[in-house]
């Protein structure tokens, strides 16, 4: 699909602009105009100078006419636009990276993290701080500056860029002042926020924002955000920012131990998603910004799963360490290739291995009365009375010995041609 493609012909649109504004909105669409010609698109217009009257009501309340000079101009063309884009994502680089808000699930990844400040439609390498991510219809991505953009989502619609002129002469900043988010510095540092999101958990627990209520966020910013009070001069939620403050003061060398902890995990942290990118970047920073707020309070959770998850590890760990030095030592059985009856033996574990060329297999550990250990490659995957052999399971087995090995410390028999039968 080309530029031309996505253009859809409207017909004229009437827009009446007062007269005296007349040359500015003319210097707008001329503008628009240029830029659309770059693009092989067209944007045209005539105008139409016009006097009406109107009634007005003075301040000692006769009622006067004045007339009104206008203009019309009957705009004909579409936005300005390269053709069939789609906005994807911003990008805002702070002290400590590149910030991604993407929409909905999509993630952005290398050419949003990596990103230096220029744009990639117009060519300029100034280190800007704020960019645009938009994708083509084949799926391919750039990153475009703020004024660029507005070429990528066809947002200055020529009748609705001069309507501005009607009435009013001071209509804001201009294209390149517009606002896309807010981006307010606080001068809270980020260890402060941590160590006060510690406490808040400590006096209420962790609230996500999926909480059905108060979050975590809301009270860490009584700390922060700005105090309102009820018309008897009572402050909203007083006692909750006290408890806060009295926590922090009394804890506050255990909540600052804690906050350097997320601060150094946080830059070693490994990015697997745009979250983890943003929360790395949000923690090299030395302040606050507005947008990572609910970030820096996040930290703390995302810590504490993490910690959880090598506790749990370390916890099984230890366990199987503790449960091997229970048991007897393993020695080797029989010689190889004998055929041995080894009794009743435990299902010590049941593996599922790689296909390496020759089908899925699984690996079968037991263990006998005596406590020696043996190992069985099977791709069977063998059943008794239908159901299948898993961990714990106590069965009669048979099988051939086919090598003596040592693994993790233990002497192993390794056996092939296995039978087995439900124990008594």
């Amino acid at each position: 699909m080309n530029a031309t493609d996505i253009q859809t012909p409207a017909g004229p649109k009437v827009v009446p602009v007062l007269a005296v504004y007349a040359p500015d909105a003319r210097a707008k669409l001329e503008k628009l105009q240029r830029r659309a010609a770059r693009y092989g698109q067209t944007i045209s217009w005539t105008e139409t100078l016009r006097t009406e009257t109107t009634k007005r009501v003075r301040p000692d309340g006769r009622t006067v006419e004045v007339k009104v000079d206008r203009v019309d101009f009957a705009v004909d063309g579409e936005a300005p636009r390269v053709g069939d884009f789609r906005f994807l994502a911003s990008l805002e680089r702070t002290d400590g990276g590149v910030l991604v808000s993407s929409i909905g699930s999509v993630e952005i990844g290398a050419i949003g993290y990596d990103w230096a400040g220029g744009c990639e439609h117009c060519g300029s390498n100034r280190r800007r701080s704020y960019g645009y991510v938009v994708e083509a219809a084949d799926g391919s991505r750039k990153v475009v500056g703020k004024s660029c953009l507005r070429d990528y989502t066809g947002c200055d619609v020529p009748a609705s860029a001069i309507s501005i002129f009607e009435y009013l002469r001071d209509f804001g900043s201009g294209e390149d002042g517009e606002s896309w988010g807010g981006s307010g510095r606080w001068a809270e540092t980020i260890e402060g926020v941590i160590a006060t999101t510690r406490a808040a958990i400590a006096l209420w627990g962790w609230r996500p924002s999926s909480h059905e209520g108060r979050t975590t966020s809301f009270y860490v910013n009584l700390a922060y955000g700005p105090r309102s009070f009820d018309k008897q001069g009572g402050e909203y939620n007083g006692e909750e920012r006290k408890a806060l403050e009295a926590e922090l003061a009394a804890r506050c060398d255990l909540y600052g131990g804690e906050a350097d902890k997320v601060i150094a995990w946080g830059a070693d942290l490994v990015a697997r998603g745009d979250y983890e990118h943003n929360l790395k970047v949000a923690l090299a920073g030395e302040f606050v910004i507005g947008k990572t707020f609910n970030l820096v309070v996040s930290a703390c959770a995302a810590f504490d799963r993490q910690v959880a998850r090598e506790d749990e590890v370390k916890a099984k760990r230890e366990a199987e360490v503790a449960r091997k030095a229970a048991l007897p030592i393993s020695d080797w059985v029989g010689n190889v290739g004998a055929r041995i009856d080894f009794g009743i033996v435990t299902v010590d574990r049941v593996m599922g291995m790689p296909d390496n060329g020759f089908g899925p297999s699984q690996l079968y550990k037991f263990r006998t009365e005596k406590g020696e250990v043996l190992s069985w490659f099977s791709s069977s995957f063998p059943r008794i009375d239908g159901e299948p052999v898993r961990a714990n399971d106590r069965v009669v087995l048979v099988a051939t010995v086919k090598a003596h090995k040592e693994f993790a410390g233990d002497r192993e028999t390794a056996v092939t041609r296995a039978k087995m039968a439900k124990a008594a």
